[in-house]
Formats: C-alpha cells, structure tokens, sequence
C-alpha cells in the first residue's frame, strides 16, 4: 500500500475566482485510487466520507476510527515498530 504526499497546495490562485476555477479542474477523488486494491477501496471509502461536505452526514470520529481500513494488516516493512 502506498501512501500519497504532497507537499505543495493542492490549488492555487491569485483570488477566490482563480481557486474555484483551479479545483474545478481536479481529478475526482476516485481518480486517485486504485480500485483493484481491497486497501484502496477501503482508503477511498474513507476519506469519502471524512470530506463530506455536509456535516450531517460527514463520518464521525468513533466511526472513522472504527472504519474497516485500520484493520487492514499493515505489512512489516511499514511498521515502525518492527526490529
């Protein structure tokens, strides 16, 4: 499972009409992940539901942490706490 970074605005511009222009171009949010991958499906899921935009039906914190994706076995060479 690979992880993404950025580590540089997602959307830029010189005022509000730039930045709305600018995330109108984005790929949609499926887009990024591999649909193949049971982990990505799951990552998708996820973080679909903690950028939600109505905060009614935006996963709750209890929820997200108990989402399916933390139990996915993390393999060794990814755990930290591995000698």
């Amino acid at each position: 499972m690979e992880l993404i970074v950025l580590l540089r605005p997602i959307v830029c511009g010189r005022d509000h009409v730039q930045s709305i222009k600018a995330v109108k171009r984005l790929k949609p949010l499926a887009a990024l992940f591999d649909h193949e991958s049971t982990e990505h499906r799951l990552l998708h899921d996820l973080v679909k539901k903690l950028l939600a935009f109505d905060p009614c039906t935006r996963i709750k914190a209890d929820d997200a942490l108990n989402h399916p994706f933390f139990s996915i076995d993390v393999p060794a060479e990814y755990n930290e706490h591995t000698a």
